[in-house]
Order: structure tokens, then sequence, then C-alpha cells
């Protein structure tokens, strides 16, 4: 039961992940940044640290870039790709928004020392709803600009995606978060 929740949040994770990270790869970092802008100052400042912090460390735009290379975009195909992100990104700022309030709400639960089944059910049932809207969304901006790309650069995506899912999997498997456990 533990494996099949730590899988299911993997799952969700990295699909508002990825979301969150081709819309601020491709797009307008503010668009991100005004996710977070309707929170309260002190979360914010917090937010802006982490978000910082962990800009820093992926380096979200030359991954993409680096990714766009290897597919060999055109600037057309790039300007596209762009748009698509542009278009879509009311959409993934209302999930965001979403997912971040629910999250707020999950938080302080428990830490009374009660349990109340019904509200941790209804959060529940409100970031599933979230988590799905999210994989909806990612497949609709995936078949987009999978409709951009040449029959090679489709190939050498899936090559990529290949790829990565073989980092993620090897992670899981050493045990890298606990997951084996």
């Amino acid at each position: 039961m533990k494996k099949l929740l730590a899988i299911f949040a993997i799952v969700a994770s990295l699909s508002v992940g990825t979301v969150f990270t081709t819309a601020y790869a491709f797009g307008d970092t503010t668009g991100l940044d005004e996710v977070f802008a309707q929170q309260d100052t002190q979360t914010q400042q917090d937010d802006t640290k982490l978000f910082g912090r962990l800009k820093r460390q992926m380096s979200l735009k030359l991954v993409m870039d680096k990714i766009a290379n290897r597919l060999r975009l055109t600037e057309e195909q790039r300007a596209e790709i762009r748009q698509i992100f542009v278009t879509e990104r009311p959409k993934i700022q209302a999930i965001a928004l979403s997912a971040y309030a629910v999250h707020q709400q999950i938080k302080p639960l428990g830490t009374d020392g009660v349990y109340n089944e019904a509200e941790v059910t209804r959060l529940a049932t409100l970031q599933a709803q979230n988590a799905k809207a999210a994989i909806i969304e990612k497949e609709f901006i995936k078949a987009q600009i999978f409709a951009i790309l040449t029959p090679e650069q489709r190939a050498e995506a899936e090559k990529i995606r290949d790829e990565f899912e073989a980092k993620i999997q090897q992670r899981i498997m050493q045990g890298v978060g606990n997951f084996q456990k």
C-alpha cells in the first residue's frame, strides 16, 4: 500500500511538475511568479527563496534549451512552442493556484493530534482533481508540441523522454527518497 501511494505521489508530482517546468522554460518566468503572488507576505517570501534556489539548481531554461537544441528546433518551431505556453498559461496558473491552496489546507491537518477523516478525504479528492487537471493539460500541451515536430524530431523527443524516465526509475530503484521502505 505504501509503495502504491508513493508511486501515485510521484506520478502526480511529475505531472504537475512537468506542466510548471515546461511553462517556466518556454515562457516568461513571471507566469509562475504570478501564481504565488496571491499568497500572504511570509509565505511568498519563503516561496521566492525556494523557487530562487530551484531555478539556480535546476537551470530549467538551460535544460530546455539543451532539449530544443538536441531536437534541432527551428526558430519558427521555438516561437510556436512559446505561443502554446503563452496561450495555456492561464490554465496552468489556475491549476497551480488550486493545488497550492489545497496544499495549504492539508499542511495543518493532524497537527492538533486529531485525525479528521472527512476533511482529509475532501482535500485528497480536491488534490486528485488538481492532479487530473494537470495531467490533462500536460497531455494537451504535449500533443500540440508534437504536432509541430517533424517525424525525426518526434523520434528524438521520445528517446529523450525514455532516457529521463529511465533515470527516474533508476533513482526509485536505488531507494532515493526512501520509496523502497
